[in-house]
């Protein structure tokens, strides 16, 4: 009793003191904590490795289906990704499917591509907004200009050299979404399960165990989640 006492008592500048020490000292005196790689993420992440691999590596597209609420979690795994693909020299499409998602990829494209000398229109492309939800995943299975005849700055894509080869999904190597929503699960249905897409998924940490049973069953090949203990609870 007597101890709660004390810290009822206890000046609280005292406490502002530790919890700063406490936040600070790591920064000077790393505790060694192992990062552990998760099978889904390094599916991933191999998956990048073997098509950067090749002399001709199929372009990447990524879709950034996700709003300024997730970024803490979904525009950091996003950064990373991109810088993993042009380090590759891998070419990348981005699009989004999500009203707030224009101004996230358009700077993640243009945060990267400066940093890795990317060129745009030659290395990779913004397409912008797609209406419709499932609309332009049904569309791009068909031909990607039904979706997007002109790129977010009002290009006529045919102009575009990096799109140049490409028609549908069969031109990509996989789909890679970002999203902190199910909307993963609408590329599973309609680009997965119509164009036999692969897909691939970046999530938030609570949206992990709705996920594993896609990747699973192979609908997913893999996933990218922050939370380790949402992924223990699947695995």
């Amino acid at each position: 009793m007597k101890f709660f006492e004390f810290i009822s008592k206890l000046d609280r500048r005292w406490v502002f003191l530790l919890v700063g020490l406490v936040v600070t000292i790591p920064f000077f005196v790393p505790l060694g904590l192992p990062i552990e790689i998760t099978p889904p993420v390094k599916q991933v992440y191999e998956r990048v490795e073997t098509s950067g691999a090749k002399e001709h590596p199929k372009p990447i597209l990524v879709s950034v289906d996700f709003d300024p609420a997730s970024v803490p979690e979904l525009y950091p795994m996003l950064i990373a990704f991109l810088r993993h693909c042009f380090s590759k020299k891998i070419p990348v499409i981005l699009m989004t499917l999500h009203p707030a998602g224009p101004g996230l990829a358009e700077q993640a494209g243009k945060t990267v591509a400066e940093e890795y000398k990317y060129i745009y229109g030659k290395d990779y492309a913004f397409l912008g907004f797609g209406v419709g939800n499932y609309i332009p995943m049904l569309k791009i299975g068909k031909d990607l200009r039904d979706v997007f005849p002109k790129d977010f700055y009002g290009t006529d894509v045919n102009h575009l050299p990096v799109l140049s080869n490409v028609k549908n999904y069969d031109d990509f190597d996989f789909v890679q979404t970002f999203c902190g929503t199910s909307v993963y699960e609408t590329w599973i249905t309609f680009a997965k399960s119509q164009f036999n897409a692969t897909i691939s998924a970046g999530l938030t940490g609570t949206m992990a165990t709705d996920a594993y049973p896609f990747l699973q069953s192979g609908q997913l090949f893999g996933l990218i989640v922050v939370s380790k203990e949402q992924q223990n609870m699947n695995l």
